[in-house]
């Protein structure tokens, strides 16, 4: 009973975190996707339209992910680590790191629970 307790808790956790994701992705995509080339000319970088292109897209599958956490669906923990291909190697390591410990250790809990679940009733 108490680790149904603990799951439920994560999962809310890991809704709240994916929700946030996923609003601050949005924001990123239509951001990056209107305000690309001006943020990259006050850097003095150059930056290609497929770059932006890229990173829109990236932008909109994480929060298409996360959404897809919110609803319990396995893919989404794919799709929400994708943006770790935008970032340098230390980001990467921070992000899947994050990713694996608030979105799947719940999906394990059940997986445990329910692996638990049939070794009792047989």
């Amino acid at each position: 009973m108490a680790s149904t307790r603990l799951t439920k808790s994560l999962f809310y956790l890991s809704d709240a975190f994916a929700w946030i994701l996923a609003a601050l992705c949005f924001c990123m995509a239509i951001f990056s996707f209107v305000f690309g080339k001006d943020i990259a000319r006050f850097d003095s970088l150059p930056i290609s339209s497929n770059k932006i292109a890229f990173n829109t897209c990236i932008f909109a599958l994480v929060g298409i992910g996360a959404l897809a956490l919110t609803r319990r669906k396995m893919w989404g923990l794919l799709a929400a680590s994708s943006l770790a291909s935008l970032g340098s190697a230390g980001f990467a390591i921070f992000y899947l790191t994050f990713v694996a410990l608030a979105f799947g250790v719940p999906f394990v809990l059940v997986l445990l629970e329910s692996r638990q679940g049939i070794k009792g009733e047989t």
